[in-house]
């Protein structure tokens, strides 16, 4: 069964967001800054079950437009089948 690899958050307020799914949510989050535009900054967090167990991996960047939204990436074994 083909499984959600990774995910991304866009968000208007980039430290805010930051804040937020730290203090709610543990994530532990890691900056790959970009130096030539510090607005596609894009951090990476890890995710954890309920257990502490380690979950799949996101991301969170400054939203580009308006109809940025949530993106999830599925694994599967072919784009062809």
């Amino acid at each position: 069964m083909p499984t959600v690899q990774h995910f991304e958050i866009p968000a208007d307020d980039v430290e805010r967001a930051l804040k937020f799914y730290k203090g709610v949510f543990d994530w532990t989050m890691q900056k790959l800054g970009n130096p030539e535009d510090p607005s596609k900054d894009y951090w990476f967090f890890d995710t954890k079950d309920e257990n502490g167990n380690k979950g799949i991996g996101g991301g969170l960047m400054k939203r580009q437009a308006p109809e940025h939204s949530v993106t999830n990436y599925i694994t599967v074994p072919s784009v062809d089948d």
